[in-house]
């Protein structure tokens, strides 16, 4: 693991918010044996046990602030990783009376397997994340340009020896062409004080999360505000209630 700088120290013991890579497309099919999917479990499984330390005050958090809310977010994958963080870690956090806040962008189903699936897209029209507050943003290409989708795996492939891994690796490249790229996330039941839009066909899961992709719900004509910009706006504003 790399080394922490010194302020990474400072920024970790004032708990300050901490950033997870939940991994990419590439790396998760490398991961599949069969039918395991293994690299998604155990990314999340790390990102679940980090969390878990901080908010119990071990190892190099002994000397961190008591935590006293919480704010998760994270897009496509990463918008399945905090979910399934908010639910698995439900019971302690009620426990503690911590308040839990949300911004997800394009959230989608964690695992290889469900490139095309929402988070929580068998759970029902009723089903919202077990938090507090939420903001959502998704979009509603369902149908990508497969080109758009082999090219952007390209992208990942430079560079990486897939060795011994060709076999596994065709077969997941076959279920993600089969299933198209990540369709994206979808609406949840709200509650007051949440902020859920749907830029329909204004944008698709590739760019969703960049600078370009204005939230149109939050912007005025003097001031273009990005999807990412508006959920990190919506988390500060409710830890700093």
């Amino acid at each position: 693991a790399p080394e922490w700088s010194e302020a990474e120290r400072r920024g970790v013991a004032q708990g300050f918010s901490l950033h997870f890579r939940v991994g990419i497309a590439l790396g998760e099919l490398l991961g599949m044996t069969e039918l395991n999917i293994s690299s998604p479990k155990l990314l999340y499984k790390l990102t679940e046990q980090v969390v878990g330390d901080r908010l119990n005050g071990q190892g190099m958090f002994e000397n961190s602030t008591l935590v006293t809310d919480m704010g998760l977010m994270g897009y496509s994958w990463g918008g399945g990783t905090v979910i399934d963080l908010s639910e698995n870690l439900k019971s302690e956090l009620e426990s503690r009376n911590i308040d839990v806040h949300m911004a997800l962008i394009d959230a989608v189903e964690l695992g290889s397997f469900h490139f095309a699936e929402s988070a929580g897209h068998d759970d029902g029209t009723n089903y919202r994340p077990p938090v507090d507050s939420l903001f959502n943003r998704y979009q509603e290409n369902a149908n990508p340009n497969q080109a758009e989708l082999f090219s952007s795996l390209v992208a990942y492939t430079r560079g990486i020896d897939v060795g011994s891994n060709g076999v596994t690796l065709v077969v997941g490249l076959f279920n993600l062409a089969t299933k198209g790229s990540p369709a994206g996330g979808r609406e949840y039941l709200e509650w007051s004080g949440d902020d859920q839009d749907s830029l329909v066909l204004t944008t698709d899961h590739y760019d969703i999360d960049d600078i370009t992709a204005i939230d149109e719900k939050n912007s005025t004509d003097k001031n273009r505000v990005s999807v990412s910009d508006a959920a990190t706006n919506f988390i500060i504003s409710k830890l700093d209630d």
